[in-house]
């Protein structure tokens, strides 16, 4: 008798694979009819039976520790590899897994890709000096104190058994030291893409997880995601004040890093025609956009921050110096793709659409590229109405501020008076149910109109009248903007151009106090608002004396009383009450003589209203 059974004489149950998919099996050995046809690379596994079939019976795990197996393709290991969880398909088919790596047992038996979860672990905050880019896992124990664990690989990056999971045989396209790619790759995807768009996915699977797998086959994806990487370690580094750990071997790394990334992007771009962008170098080029490696180091004025001011880590790319250059190259990239429209790579478009709203708040212009956005519009302006009602209707000067507001922007003003009050409750404990997405959907529609307001001289149509404080109103309710929706430092731009302009357009419409009647408090919150934003600069003085002249016509001595009357308008704690009491102190510290006014002619029967009121 022969060692195999003969062929026509059928195993006693049926194999697994047929079982896996509950279909009937013919038994035929070595191979049933059904795997023969699938043209499976081995003969089908049958489970163990006593009745002396020479089938083979291993258990789904056993053809990783036979080394006569026909699927045994690397050399036998005592201990294979684990997924941390079952595969995608197995755990869809609510199946059993055997989470081998790098397929499971069950996808080779079904001749089917194997696809593990690489989960995100949860965000957290690392502090920057536990990152050390320079020294690599086998110098660690040597060189650094036992403090800096951290330095080692992130769990994303290596597993408990110690196999990593980015890339084991770190195969990277890239010509840096292998394990110092892995531990900013590390960084980069755990600490700042899943930051940037919390809670965004495509298809159930986070942005991240594509961009990570395009980057592995593009090279200048890959370097460009290494920089962004470095850049925010270093950026972490000066915001906790600790520059000082950063070694020469360090910058040097980082210059590498930088050097791959530019030129590797630019020969790219010098080589290939228009038709050859692809989203992967549009990526590339966000990517070096966000991280420019030239922002400057905090400021204390950064410390005084609104509630959810970090949504999308803007407190980071609103302190990048944007470079007028850079951001052309990324247009013209996009126009050579087809236009913003033609963008498919998962999350690119939200990318492209938030740093659209950065550039226009910094330059103080008109958003260039359309919002991509999931809200429905009119359910958030239901959304955002009822809860400005909520908090604004019984205000006595709320009636009166609904009136003045020109019509083209009494959206805008609604809106962002909505979003304050969502900020404030959400900061309370309040409205916590709502997804930071929805949150951060609401804010970039918000600072995507407000921006996209005309100035004065942009309105073509004749028959459109707006009166005269729409510029002044609307380079107010910028100013408030890119100081709580997409918060800015101080000093920096826009700031000092929105004061400046704020300044010629009250000049302009100052030929009387009228205009701003029977509201004239909207008048003073517009001097607050221009006032904060000529912080440090030679304006500021001038803001200084409108407001003392202003002030007491309202009957406002005291910091409460002037608090109480922006917050009837739009006003949130932080940081508006810390600019806001700075500047009033500046108010009360300076000399009375000082204070010229608009040279504004008073109304006379303003002014005898106010006699009246103060008799």
């Amino acid at each position: 008798m022969t060692d195999t059974e003969s062929p026509s004489t059928p195993a006693p149950s049926a194999c697994l694979a047929c079982k896996a998919k509950k279909r009937k099996c013919d038994r035929t050995v070595p191979a049933c009819s059904r795997c023969q046809r699938a043209s499976r690379p081995h003969p089908c596994i049958y489970p163990d039976q006593d009745g002396g079939h020479n089938v083979p019976s291993m258990s789904e795990d056993a053809w990783w520790l036979d080394p006569n197996s026909d699927v045994q393709s690397v050399p036998m290991i005592q201990d294979p590899p684990r997924a941390r969880a079952a595969c995608q398909r197995c755990r869809q088919g609510k199946r059993q897994c055997s989470r081998a790596l790098p397929q499971c047992s069950r996808c080779i038996l079904m001749g089917a890709q194997c696809i593990y979860d690489r989960g995100l672990p949860p965000a957290q905050t690392i502090p920057a000096k536990s990152h050390t880019l320079s020294k690599s896992h086998r110098d660690a124990s040597r060189k650094l104190s036992p403090d800096t664990s951290l330095c080692s690989p992130s769990p994303l990056s290596s597993g408990s058994n110690g196999s990593t999971y980015l890339d084991p045989f770190h195969t990277y396209p890239s010509s840096l030291d292998p394990e110092c790619i892995n531990r900013v790759l590390s960084f980069a995807i755990k600490e700042v893409w899943p930051k940037m768009f919390p809670g965004y996915t495509y298809k159930g699977i986070s942005f991240v997880h594509h961009w990570i797998r395009s980057a592995m086959t593009c090279p200048p994806l890959f370097n460009a995601w290494l920089h962004s990487g470095a850049g925010h370690i270093r950026w972490l580094r000066q915001a906790n004040e600790d520059a000082s750990s950063v070694s020469d071997q360090d910058s040097y790394e980082m210059l590498l890093m930088e050097r791959e990334a530019i030129v590797g992007l630019k020969e790219f771009v010098d080589g290939a025609s228009a038709d050859k962008v692809s989203d992967e170098i549009i990526m590339a080029t966000f990517a070096l956009a966000l991280h420019t490696g030239r922002e400057k180091e905090p400021t204390s004025k950064q410390t005084r921050l609104p509630p959810l001011s970090d949504l999308q880590l803007l407190l980071r790319f609103t302190n990048i110096p944007i470079s007028e250059p850079h951001v052309l190259a990324l247009r013209n990239l996009v126009e050579a793709r087809g236009g913003f429209d033609k963008i498919e790579m998962p999350g690119l478009k939200e990318g492209l659409s938030t740093y659209n709203l950065v550039v226009a708040s910094k330059f103080l212009a008109r958003p260039f590229w359309p919002l991509h956005t999931r809200l429905q519009i009119d359910e958030a302006t239901g959304f955002l109405e009822q809860t400005e009602q909520e908090s604004h209707l019984n205000d006595p000067l709320h009636p009166y501020l609904t009136s003045l507001i020109p019509s083209v922007m009494v959206w805008e003003f609604s809106a962002v008076r909505g979003y304050n009050t969502l900020v404030k409750n959400y900061s309370q404990g309040f409205m916590t149910q709502l997804e930071m997405g929805y949150i951060i959907e609401l804010r970039n529609l918000i600072q995507y109109r407000v921006m996209s307001l005309p100035a004065l001289g942009e309105i073509l149509d004749p028959y459109q009248e707006l009166p005269l404080t729409y510029g002044a109103l609307r380079l107010a309710l910028m100013a408030y903007t890119v100081l709580v929706l997409f918060p800015t430092p101080l000093g920096t731009d826009p700031h000092p151009r929105i004061a400046k302009q704020l300044r010629c357009e009250l000049e302009l419409t100052g030929v009387s106090l009228d205009i701003w009647m029977p509201m004239v408090e909207l008048l003073l919150w517009v001097l607050m608002l221009g006032g904060i934003s000529a912080s440090d600069t030679e304006l500021r003085s001038w803001y200084v004396d409108q407001i003392q002249w202003l002030a007491p016509l309202l009957g406002l001595t005291s910091w409460d009383q002037v608090k109480d009357t922006m917050t009837s308008i739009v006003w949130i704690d932080s940081p508006c009450d810390v600019e806001g009491q700075a500047l009033w102190q500046e108010v009360q510290s300076s000399s009375p003589f000082a204070a010229t006014g608009l040279g504004i002619a008073y109304p006379d029967l303003w002014m005898e209203d106010l006699s009246d009121q103060s008799a």
